[in-house]
């Protein structure tokens, strides 16, 4: 993730990115795509459209999250992909743990 990586455990960008995936998208040359725009994304999420410009720009540099410019939207890449699958497990022990 380079000199801009996130701490996405504990981040508003993991909140988002996990609540990204989740969204009604349509597939389009193998990739699902979230079909809208900053202003939609942040009226559906419940924020500004500058906390949704913040937060995807920070999953950009992350490599989490890529712009599909042909037809306006959102990708969450195989590595935001991988981020949500590894956070998912990393939660389930810290819950198991908490039960012990």
């Amino acid at each position: 993730m380079g000199d801009k990586s996130i701490d996405l455990f504990t981040s508003k960008e993991y909140r988002f990115l996990h609540w990204l995936v989740q969204q009604p998208c349509i597939e389009l040359n193998g990739n699902r795509v979230v079909r809208m725009s900053q202003p939609q994304l942040a009226k559906a999420y419940g924020v500004s459209a500058t906390t949704v410009f913040h937060l995807i720009e920070n999953l950009k540099d992350a490599n989490c999250v890529a712009v599909n410019s042909k037809k306006s939207g959102y990708i969450v890449t195989p590595t935001g992909h991988s981020v949500i699958a590894k956070l998912k497990e990393l939660e389930s022990v810290i819950e198991k743990e908490a039960l012990s």
